[in-house]
Parts: C-alpha cells; sequence; structure tokens
C-alpha cells in the first residue's frame, strides 16, 4: 500500500505503509525521450488510477500522467482549467472525472489510455449545470451511478448516465470540499467555510 502527497513545491511523493519516502515525481519526458517540464504551479489533485498510473492535476499544467515504474510524466491531458482537488477516478477504468473551470464543460471525463477528452460524456454530464456554476469539487458514487458536485454555493447530484440532476441545493455558506459517505450510497459530506460541516442525502 502507498499513498500520495503534492502541494506548492510541484513534487508529488509517495510513501509507503510505514510512511517512508519511496519516490519523488517532478519531471516529464517527451515522446521522442527529451525532459519536459511537468507542474509549473501549485499542484492541487494527485490520485491513482491504477496500480502503474498516477494523475495529477494544478494551476497553469496541462494534467499530468504519471508512470510508476518510470518515475515520469510521459503524458498530459489537455483541454481543462484545474483549481481545487478536481481529480475523480472511475472505478474498473482507466478514466478519470475532472472537475473544470470551463464554462459549459464544468464536468470532464477524460480516457487516460488514450489520452483524449470523451466529449460526449462531458457534455452529457455538463448539460443541466448552469453556466455560471465552476464546479470545484466532484465525487463519483459508482455503485448508484451518481455524481455529487459542488460549486461554491451549491450541491449537485447528477446522473452519471444521463446527466440529469437528481437533486439541487443552495449551501449556507462557500464550499471547500466533499466526499461521500462510505456507510451508505445516498449520503455526503460537504464541508464549507465558517467551520460548518453538513450532512447531506438525495
Amino acid at each position: 500500500m502507498h499513498f500520495l502527497t503534492a502541494g506548492s513545491d510541484r513534487i508529488i511523493r509517495m510513501y509507503n505503509k510505514a510512511f517512508e519516502l519511496e519516490h519523488k515525481f517532478e519531471r516529464g519526458v517527451t515522446d521522442n525521450g527529451m525532459w519536459r517540464p511537468s507542474h509549473v504551479n501549485r499542484i492541487f489533485s494527485v490520485r491513482y488510477i491504477s496500480p502503474t498510473l498516477i494523475a495529477s492535476a494544478g494551476w497553469e499544467s496541462p494534467i499530468q500522467l504519471w508512470n510508476t515504474k518510470t518515475g515520469r510524466s510521459e503524458q498530459q491531458l489537455f483541454g481543462s482549467k484545474a483549481g481545487s482537488d478536481c481529480l475523480e477516478p472511475i472505478r474498473d477504468t482507466c478514466m478519470i472525472l475532472v472537475s473544470s473551470a470551463q464554462e459549459g464543460h464544468q464536468l470532464q471525463v477524460y480516457d487516460c489510455v488514450s489520452v483524449h477528452e470523451l466529449v460526449k460524456e462531458s457534455e452529457r454530464l455538463s448539460a443541466h449545470i448552469p453556466k455560471h456554476e465552476q464546479i470545484i469539487v466532484s465525487r463519483l458514487d459508482s455503485s448508484a451511478n451518481r455524481v455529487w458536485a459542488i460549486s461554491s454555493q451549491t450541491l449537485f447530484v447528477i446522473s452519471f448516465a444521463t446527466g440529469d440532476v437528481l437533486k439541487r441545493a443552495a449551501l449556507p455558506a462557500v464550499a471547500i470540499s466533499i466526499e461521500l459517505d462510505p456507510t451508505r450510497t445516498d449520503r455526503a459530506i460537504v464541508c464549507c467555510q465558517k467551520g460548518i460541516v453538513l450532512v447531506v442525502r438525495t
């Protein structure tokens, strides 16, 4: 078992279960083997896509795809605007859901193998989100086929299959993060400014 950390120094660190540093991920490589920059500003989100593939997102850079065997970023995903803990792996696939500041494409789906955005899926998931709502964080409940997403002031629960908004609720303060309740598929925990923590049900 390993876990990852990342932040303002633009380095991803991999630790083992004894909290020992095993590797640092810092640089990318082009298709012809030349070194290239990876992140040029702070990293906001880093997630395992598979045991050998890590995705990371930050300000002013494409999403980086890191090969854990080589320790290098070997591919990049273009077209999103990351500014938060925006990455959410789609279970049992090599795809990720990205919360983006793209107007009209606030939820984007990427295939990390083909290195392309799945535009139809992105359009379906974003279709019923008002364009002025910038999604900060989204979490996918694969068992219920639902996406829980927050903007700064609004909670959305969206059908992953159809894109329909199943629930929309105003939040009492500016939202910071959302996590799914691991014990129940109909519940999530939303953290807001002013120390407000909400338990929200569908």
